[in-house]
């Protein structure tokens, strides 16, 4: 009895070997594929302050809005008092600090084959090779222009590179949003809006009915789109792993 419970034992041993193995680095390259996931919305909503600008109509401009001169923004963007800190969103590795031509930065944090972009960021807290943490001040929002003293502005996009810079694909970066905080973080972008309009006394401002998720007019889109302003919404998203 003893020798056949031990035979068993062996051939159930022999059949759970057999099965294919676990492939960790299939499992690594699949994550390094997909877009990272964020916590926050990246600023402290206290810092938030009401003012009519002069050179812009809004105080949070959507994923996907439309420039004056042609195109449409592949990052969000929110207005801030100067010296109002910009949070990192997820953990990651400096890329690079790159200088813009607006004599501020863009603090890039790697993701495998996606990257965060921390752009028009002022008084970088970071440098290349640093690791970040969700909630480490990454550097403080880029003054704006007279008459609009005192405010300035950063965004953040979320982006998949390509060879070609016209197929680099950005993604609306709050649909990446953890669903432990997605409600509470989404409910900051939705009452910024609401206040602001009510401030304004125009409830017109943001187009919400356009809104594909808070924040943003679209899911996704190439910068050749980008430039061009014309998204296939049909097709938008299928880049997207």
């Amino acid at each position: 009895m003893q020798k056949r419970y031990l035979l068993v034992f062996l051939i159930v041993l022999l059949v759970g070997c057999a099965k294919e193995p676990v492939m960790l680095e299939d499992t690594f390259e699949e994550e390094l594929q997909t877009p990272p996931t964020i916590y926050s919305i990246g600023i402290n909503v206290d810092d938030v302050v009401m003012h009519d600008f002069h050179w812009t109509d809004k105080i949070f401009h959507e994923y996907g809005d439309s420039y004056e001169v042609g195109g449409i923004s592949p990052h969000p963007e929110f207005y801030l008092p100067v010296g109002s800190k910009v949070y990192a969103v997820s953990n990651g590795v400096v890329e690079s600090v790159p200088k813009l031509y607006s004599d501020d930065y863009s603090v890039l944090i790697n993701h495998g084959s996606w990257t965060i972009n921390y752009e028009h960021v002022l008084n970088p807290q970071v440098s290349k090779g640093d690791t970040v943490v969700v909630g480490d001040v990454i550097g403080e929002v880029s003054p704006l222009t007279a008459p609009d003293e005192g405010f300035g502005k950063w965004g953040l996009m979320i982006f998949k590179s390509s060879a070609l810079a016209e197929d680099i694909l950005s993604v609306c970066p709050y649909a990446l949003l953890d669903e432990s905080v997605k409600d509470v973080e989404l409910q900051k972008i939705q009452k910024i809006v609401s206040d602001y309009e009510t401030f304004m006394n125009d409830e017109s401002i943001h187009d919400e009915q356009r809104w594909v998720s808070v924040g943003c007019y679209y899911d996704s889109f190439t910068e050749a789109q980008a430039a061009s302003g014309k998204v296939n919404i049909e097709t938008e998203d299928s880049d997207l792993h």
